[in-house]
C-alpha cells in the first residue's frame, strides 16, 4: 500500500499520536525535577498538570475519532498499537513523578528473595535494627546484612513510604518483587533497579491492552476502542512513570473476565457454544479458568473480589450449579490462602499506639524526602504502628475521596482543624453518636466516624454489587454483562475512602462498555490529585482564597469537589435523559 493511499484516518490518528509523544518527550525532561530528595517547592507540578491537562484533551478527541471514524475501515489498529508502545518505552526512562510506592516494591522483592516472609517485619525495623544485636531473630539478622549489602539496598530502604509499616501488597504481587529482585544484578544502582520494576509492571500493562482486544473482537466490539486504554495519559502516567503494580492486577482482572465470557456467552453470530467448534473448552472449563484468574486478582490487589459475586451468580444461571459452586470454592479457598499471611504480625506493646487520627486532615500525610544521609524517619503522626499493612490501610487511609469524605465528617466530633463547610450534622448528635458506640465498643473513639463510615458506604456498595450481579445473571448480551463489571469495579473506587489515580486503572480496560462519556472525564479528573501535594509545599500554613483551610485541608475540603461534585450532576443528568429516551421509545 502506498503512501498516498493510507486512509484519512490513520494520518489523522498518527498526527495526534505524535503531538501526544512530543508532550511525554516534555513530561520524560520535567521528571527530573521530581528526582528523590528535590526539595517540593523546588518541584514543577503545576507545569506537569498542564501538560497532563493537554494530553487528556487530545485523547478525548483521539477516542472519539478513533471509535467514531477509523472502526469501519480496520486500518487504525497498527497506529494504536505502535504508539502505545512508544508513549510506554518513552517514559520508562522517566523519573517517578511524586510517587514512591516502588521502592517499597523493591525492597518487598529482595525481602522475599531472602527467603523472609515481607510481611514479619516492617522496614523501619529493618533500618534501625544492629548487626550486633544478639537478641535479634536470626531471619532479621539476615535482613539486617542484606541492608548493608550494598548502598543501593540501603537507599532504597530508607526511600520506602511509610516504613513503620508492613507490606500491604498480596503474595501474588510479591512473586512479580521478587521475579524483578532475582533478575535484577546485586550490584545494579537504584534507578536501574526501578527500570527493571517499571518494565515488569508496563509488561503487564501491555498483556492487558492485548487481552482488551481479544475481549472486544469476542463480543463482536470495534478493536480500536481499545485506544481508551492503550493510549490514556492516566495510564501511562501510573504504570510507565510510576511503575504502580497496579497493572497486574488489572491484567488478571480482565484474564478472569474475558474467561467468563467464554464461559457464559457465545460469539456473536452463534446461538449456543455447540454451534462453533472455536470453544475448545467447555464452559465449565472456561468457568474455572475464570475462578483462578479471580483468585490469582486478589492475591495480586484484593479489590477484584468485589466480582465475584457477578461470577458466582452468573456462573449459577449460565453454566450450571456444580460449576458455580466449584468456582466459589475456588475463589474463596485461594483467597483465604492469599490474603490470611498478610494479617498476621507480632506487634509492639498497647502503651506504643499513636491515636492522633482525630487532630489530623485525611491521610496519608504528604511524603517527606529525606536526603540520602538523613537519620532514619520517625513513625508518621495518625498512624499506628501496631497495626499491619493491610489493617492500617483498612481502618485509616483516606485520601482524594468524596462520598465517604461526606459521610465521615459528618460524624466526627469536634477537632482541632476547622469544620469542613460541609458538615451539616449538628455538633451534639455527633457526639453523642461516638460516645453510644464508644461505650459498647473498644474502638477509640478518633477511630469511629471512619469505621462508621466504611459501613455505611461498604452497606451502599454491597446492594449495588449484588444489583449489577443480579442484571449480569439475567443478561443475554455480553456487553450488557461487561457493563456490569465495569459499573461493579467502578463504584466500588466511588465509594472508597481512597480514591488514588491509579486506583482508577481498575476500571479504564472496561470503559468501551460504559454507556455514559461521563466515566471518561474520571481519567482526566482524577489528576486533580497531585495538586495536593502542590497546597502541602506552597500553602502549608497559608489559608488559601480567604477560606479558613490551610494546605492539603484547602483541597481535601475544596478542591475535591471541583473534582467530583460537577462530574456527579453530568453522571446522574446523562443517565436521567437516557431513561426517559428508553421510555419514550417504549
Amino acid at each position: 500500500m502506498s503512501v498516498k493511499r493510507l486512509p484519512r484516518c490513520v494520518w489523522v490518528l498518527g498526527g495526534t499520536g505524535f503531538v501526544s509523544w512530543w508532550l511525554y518527550v516534555a513530561i520524560v525532561w520535567l521528571s527530573r525535577g521530581f528526582r528523590y530528595g528535590t526539595p517540593g517547592p523546588d518541584r514543577p507540578l503545576l507545569v506537569v498538570l498542564c501538560v497532563l491537562a493537554a494530553l487528556f484533551g487530545l485523547y478525548v478527541f483521539q477516542v472519539w475519532y478513533a471509535t467514531r471514524r477509523c472502526a469501519a475501515s480496520g486500518a487504525a489498529m497498527p497506529v494504536i498499537a505502535v504508539f502505545a508502545i512508544t508513549f510506554r518505552i518513552l517514559l520508562l526512562f522517566s523519573d517517578p513523578i511524586q510517587e514512591v510506592d516502588a521502592y517499597r516494591y523493591l525492597w518487598d522483592g529482595k525481602v522475599a528473595a531472602a527467603s523472609v516472609s515481607p510481611f514479619k517485619y516492617s522496614p523501619e525495623q529493618v533500618l534501625t535494627a544492629s548487626a550486633q544485636d544478639g537478641d535479634a531473630a536470626e531471619d532479621l539478622r539476615r535482613l539486617v546484612e542484606l541492608r548493608d549489602r550494598s548502598a543501593a539496598n540501603t537507599e532504597i530502604l530508607r526511600r520506602v513510604h511509610f516504613g513503620e509499616l508492613t507490606t500491604v501488597y498480596p503474595p501474588v504481587s510479591q512473586l512479580v518483587f521478587t521475579a524483578a529482585a532475582c533478575v535484577t544484578p546485586h550490584s545494579a544502582s537504584v534507578q536501574t533497579q526501578l527500570l527493571v520494576m517499571k518494565s515488569i509492571v508496563v509488561a503487564f500493562d501491555l498483556a492487558t491492552f492485548w487481552l482488551l482486544i481479544a475481549l472486544l473482537k469476542f463480543v463482536g466490539r470495534p478493536a480500536e476502542w481499545s485506544i481508551a486504554y492503550a493510549w490514556c495519559p492516566l495510564v501511562m502516567k501510573e504504570f510507565a512513570n510510576s511503575g504502580h503494580l497496579d497493572s497486574i492486577a488489572v491484567f488478571l482482572t480482565i484474564a478472569t473476565v474475558y474467561c467468563a465470557v467464554r464461559a457464559f456467552y457465545p460469539p456473536p453470530g452463534t446461538k449456543n457454544h455447540s454451534a462453533t467448534f472455536e470453544y475448545r473448552l467447555s464452559s465449565r472449563q472456561w468457568t474455572f479458568l475464570a475462578a483462578v484468574a479471580l483468585s490469582l486478582a486478589v492475591g495480586a490487589k484484593i479489590y477484584p473480589i468485589v466480582l465475584a459475586p457477578l461470577l458466582f451468580f452468573s456462573a449459577w444461571r449460565k453454566v450450571g450449579r456444580v460449576a458455580a459452586l466449584s468456582a466459589r470454592i475456588v475463589v474463596l479457598t485461594l483467597s483465604a490462602l492469599m490474603i490470611t499471611p498478610m494479617l498476621s504480625r507480632d506487634k509492639p506493646e498497647p502503651e506504643q499506639v499513636v491515636n492522633t487520627f482525630d487532630e489530623s486532615p485525611p491521610l496519608p500525610p504528604v511524603p517527606t524526602l529525606p536526603a540520602t544521609t538523613s537519620p532514619p524517619k520517625p513513625s508518621t503522626p495518625g498512624i499506628d504502628p501496631t497495626k499491619t499493612g493491610l489493617s492500617a490501610f483498612a481502618g485509616q487511609w483516606q485520601m482524594n475521596d468524596f462520598l465517604f469524605l461526606l459521610v465521615s465528617e459528618n460524624l466526627k466530633g469536634p477537632v482541632k482543624r476547622p469544620t469542613p463547610w460541609f458538615v451539616i450534622v449538628p455538633l451534639e448528635w455527633r457526639e453523642n453518636f461516638i460516645t453510644f458506640v464508644a461505650q459498647r465498643t473498644s474502638l477509640h473513639r478518633s477511630q469511629i466516624p471512619f469505621l462508621a463510615a466504611r459501613l455505611v458506604t461498604g452497606a451502599v456498595f454491597i446492594m449495588l454489587a449484588l444489583g449489577f450481579a443480579w442484571r449480569g445473571m439475567k443478561s443475554d448480551c455480553a456487553e450488557d454483562w461487561l457493563r456490569a463489571v465495569f459499573l461493579t469495579i467502578a463504584w466500588f473506587w466511588l465509594l472508597q475512602p481512597t480514591q488514588n489515580p491509579w486506583y482508577w486503572t481498575w476500571a479504564l480496560p472496561f470503559i468501551p462498555f460504559a454507556r455514559s462519556r461521563a466515566w471518561l472525564a474520571v481519567s482526566g479528573l482524577v489528576l486533580l490529585y497531585y495538586a495536593r501535594f502542590w497546597f502541602s509545599y506552597h500553602a502549608a500554613e497559608t489559608q488559601v482564597l480567604g477560606t479558613p483551610y490551610v494546605g492539603v485541608t484547602f483541597f481535601d475540603y475544596v478542591v475535591t469537589w471541583i473534582e467530583y461534585c460537577p462530574w456527579f450532576v453530568w453522571l446522574a443528568w446523562t443517565s436521567a435523559t437516557r431513561s426517559y429516551r428508553h421510555n419514550v421509545v417504549r
